[in-house]
């Protein structure tokens, strides 16, 4: 009797595990950002690895961070990340050189706004980058920024409501040092996240997805 009751168990068990897998789907997020999201080595701030800018080692900025998170959910996590930090200070830079503006994702996260400075032009900047992006099925999430940039993540959120954008919200790490690399001595990298700062980050735009 044990032996069967054991059995019918393990099957349930078997068939639920089978269901899962053949449910989960592949999923293809764009991240695109700035030196947060991806950064070359820079020995001349202090700066020498090749990820997002103070993180300690590539798999713990928020981009690999988010990737390992969704793998609880889909079965394949098709993540990649591009670099525009020069577009923040020159809204007419020509970034179609580093992307294929052809290739579909299902969602594209842009972390960008901390080197802006022209808030005049940027909401509709910003709006033609996404336009440039996005295909009919991509859905857009916004992350605020990790710097205190008020003026910049009010038009962030404009943009969202207006398209029915999703906004990720990640205003709790400006108070709390504990999520920024204090321990460099070059300021410029000493403001960016650490480990910590990459995970929240990663975990607010997860939540985000999922919501």
């Amino acid at each position: 009797m044990k032996k069967l009751i054991y059995t019918a168990l393990l099957s349930i068990l078997l068939i639920g595990c089978a269901k899962e897998e053949i449910t989960k789907k592949d999923v293809s997020v764009l991240v695109i950002g700035n030196s947060i999201t991806m950064s070359n080595s820079n020995p001349d701030i202090g700066w020498n690895g090749n990820c997002g800018m103070a993180a300690s080692s590539i798999d713990k900025d928020f981009c690999s961070q988010l990737r390992y998170l969704l793998l609880a959910d889909y079965k394949n996590v098709n993540l990649d990340r591009t670099q525009l930090a020069w577009w923040e200070s020159n809204f007419s830079y020509d970034y179609t050189w580093q992307i294929d503006l052809t290739k579909s994702y299902d969602y594209i996260v842009i972390e960008l706004g901390e080197n802006v400075s022209n808030y005049s032009q940027y909401k509709n900047a910003l709006n033609k980058l996404i336009a440039d992006f996005k295909t009919t099925n991509s859905k857009i999430i916004l992350v605020s920024n990790a710097w205190h940039k008020p003026e910049v993540d009010n038009i962030e959120l404009k943009i969202c409501q207006e398209n029915n954008y999703q906004f990720c919200d990640i205003s709790a790490m400006y108070s709390d040092s504990n999520y920024y690399a204090i321990e460099y001595e070059n300021q410029e990298v000493a403001a960016h996240p650490n480990d910590e700062g990459m995970m929240f980050m990663a975990n607010s735009i997860y939540l985000t997805i999922k919501n």
